[in-house]
């Protein structure tokens, strides 16, 4: 920035020419520009502080259209089917723009003012949709500074580790002469409350953020119990009474069980109402991990999927997934407007006692406004416009599942309960190989293969590790639709590819191993 004496009002008028337009049309391009981490470490080692600031910033600008922008992921790419995270509406890039202009702390209301009541209205109708209280119930619950009907965080985890320690507290309050244990810490609470442990229950399937939760809420990643699931990836509720039972004998309790309404990992669905009724016979928190399903909740065709999800006393829901919103909005869900007294934070510069300062409750502190995204996407698309999106993408998965039905030699792993479907392909014909060397083998080349499409950028689906009936290990294709420009040609390409890639690898492998003529796939 040219200037003979550097201002401190100036600095803040430095703009990039950057704009919208390069982002646009991005559809029909590679979903990534061939960057490879591994080859390029060595570049991002040193210190990017200068010293002086820059002539102008034009060469700040031509790094990003040059280098930054074509090698990030283009998640509108119509080849970009494998993870979790959508192109944003042209609305809610606008309105992200206007967040930031404004830069607004919804910690406490002197540093965000309306946006506190826009968070609050948005966690009521997000709590309306899941739970379907009267409109008595809103009117005096929603924007009453004294109860709390959930609470914004900047992702899925932190919704997650949010309901866990919240039930902790709960589980162990104030009784007789013992504090708490927001006071008191754990050890005074097992033995106040005559407890030899404390876990939390779900299936293999539940989210890694669980353990998470556990390690930080002192409990220890040994202290999460998963069971094992059945062949359509939802909990063995037979299997889960039988680890129950063995807990109680033990004189450990549960803090919570866990459903799942859609793995992140298969989009996988656990029965919520038999598990609703097991955590209510157990005197265990029932927490509902939605982040990827609970959009899917606005569907009237799909939304019996997860029946049961308004018996939670707890749900994590993602916006950076299926609402098309940037990544870092989450939301934590509670039933009962009382559940949160437990874990209520104050000071006296801040979240003060009876204040509406939304920090009283929540484990972040300073947040962004992101809610008013939210607030927007409810207040254009509607409820019919999310529930349109919803089924589209559903459709297309099943669409996907169909043409990997039809293909000789890919085998379709799950069924797919939401949309995300798993599928691996097979070798047709091997020279006397038993099981478990067919299974390595496909294992290598379907990893092999995927590792060579991420890297080339003409498509992606991701890959995960998934057990068999017999916990024996597969390597999986992972295809999520949650893109609206994916099309069945896209579709019919990813799968060519990963077909031509295999054999070519097969064949490789073949020759080398044991010279013998190249096979069919």
């Amino acid at each position: 920035m040219k200037s003979e004496k550097l201002e401190s009002n100036t600095l803040f008028d430095c703009a990039l020419e950057l704009d919208q337009e390069n982002f646009e049309d991005r559809k029909s391009e590679a979903f990534s520009g061939g960057f490879e981490i591994g080859n390029n470490v060595n570049d991002y080692i040193y210190s990017l502080i200068q010293k002086k600031a820059v002539d102008d910033v034009s060469s700040y600008d031509e790094m990003l259209r040059n280098t930054i922008i074509p090698n990030s992921i283009n998640l509108d790419s119509k080849g970009y089917m494998g993870h979790m995270t959508g192109p944003i509406p042209k609305f809610i890039k606008q309105l992200m723009n206007t967040i930031t202009e404004m830069n607004q702390n919804v910690v406490k209301v002197e540093t965000s003012n309306i946006l506190t009541l826009i968070e609050r209205q948005v966690i009521g109708t997000l709590h309306h949709a899941y739970f379907d209280k009267s409109h008595s119930f809103y009117k005096e619950k929603m924007q009453n500074p004294n109860v709390c009907l959930g609470v914004g965080t900047s992702g899925g985890t932190l919704a997650n580790i949010t309901a866990m320690s919240f039930a902790l507290n709960k589980m162990f309050s104030k009784s007789n002469s013992f504090e708490g244990i927001a006071q008191e810490g754990l050890h005074n609470a097992l033995k106040h409350y005559k407890a030899e442990g404390v876990v939390i229950v779900g299936s293999e399937r539940m989210h890694y953020s669980i353990d998470k939760a556990a390690k930080l809420i002192g409990l220890g990643k040994n202290s999460v119990v998963r069971v094992r699931t059945l062949p359509d990836g939802s909990i063995d509720i037979d299997e889960l009474e039988r680890v129950l039972s063995s807990l109680r004998l033990m004189g450990i309790k549960v803090l919570s069980l866990v459903g799942i309404a859609g793995s992140t990992e298969t989009g996988s669905v656990d029965p919520l109402v038999r598990l609703s009724d097991v955590a209510r016979r157990n005197n265990a928190h029932f927490h509902v991990d939605a982040a990827w399903g609970g959009p899917m909740f606005f569907s009237r065709k799909h939304k019996h999927v997860f029946s049961g999800i308004e018996l939670a006393d707890s749900i994590t829901v993602c916006g950076h997934k299926q609402f098309y919103l940037p990544v870092g909005i989450s939301f934590c869900l509670f039933r009962q407007p009382d559940f949160a007294l437990h874990s209520e934070n104050n000071t006296a510069y801040q979240c003060k006692k009876e204040s509406y300062d939304l920090g009283r409750y929540t484990l972040e502190g300073t947040r962004p406004a992101y809610s008013m995204l939210l607030h927007a996407l409810f207040s254009i698309w509607g409820r019919d416009g999310i529930e349109a999106v919803v089924n589209s993408n559903i459709e297309k998965a099943r669409e996907f599942a169909s043409l990997i039905e039809q293909e000789k030699g890919i085998e379709l792993f799950e069924k797919p309960k939401t949309n995300i479907v798993t599928y691996r392909i097979r070798i047709q014909r091997a020279p006397h190989w038993n099981e478990e060397k067919r299974r390595e083998v496909e294992n290598l080349l379907n990893t092999k293969v995927q590792k060579e499409i991420f890297r080339d950028g003409d498509g992606f689906v991701s890959l995960t590790e998934l057990k068999g009936r017999n916990s024996e290990c597969y390597s999986v294709y992972r295809a999520v639709f949650c893109n609206p420009n994916i099309c069945k040609k896209s579709m019919n390409l990813i799968i060519d590819k990963q077909k031509e890639l295999f054999e070519k690898y097969l064949n490789s492998y073949l020759e080398k191993c044991f010279q013998e003529p190249a096979l069919e796939v």
